[in-house]
């Protein structure tokens, strides 16, 4: 219907926002691919632990860009949160394990706070799902 139409548009919209701001350096580095370093950090939190750069900054970002994650698919798909969180691994993971081709790094911690952001998104949507079901079948109308 409409309305569950309506939220897969505003959900895929979403995902090229993550795609645009994880992934678009790749539109820019496809002829130097050759020569990447695959960097990987497997420690959590190095970054905050050390104090280096704004990683306090980053750990929000990378919270807040799963919160919507977190709200819109169990709206669409009427998953719980085990599928939920599941789902979150595996889109951040693939993020993750392709960002080094592009030189970015790929990074446990933020693997972590994007779940975490998944999970609170989840968390939000919990009190509104019954509503926002309601509304799309309104719209189904």
């Amino acid at each position: 219907g409409r309305g569950r139409f309506f939220l897969l548009r505003v959900f895929y919209l979403y995902l090229c926002g993550v795609i645009a701001v994880t992934l678009m350096p790749v539109l820019c580095k496809l002829g130097n691919i050759s020569a990447y370093q695959y960097a990987v950090n497997l420690i959590p939190f190095t970054d905050f632990l050390h104090g280096w750069g704004n990683s306090e900054r980053q750990l929000l970002l990378n919270v807040l860009l799963f919160l919507p994650f977190g709200v819109l698919l169990p709206n669409l798909t009427g998953w719980g949160v085990g599928l939920t969180l599941a789902a979150a691994v595996g889109a951040s993971g693939c993020i993750e394990l392709l960002q080094p081709f592009f030189d970015r790094r790929c990074d446990i911690t933020d693997l972590i706070t994007n779940v975490i952001g998944g999970g609170c998104g989840y968390l939000l949507q919990m009190p509104l799902h019954s509503s926002v079901q309601c509304l799309i079948k309104h719209m189904d109308k």
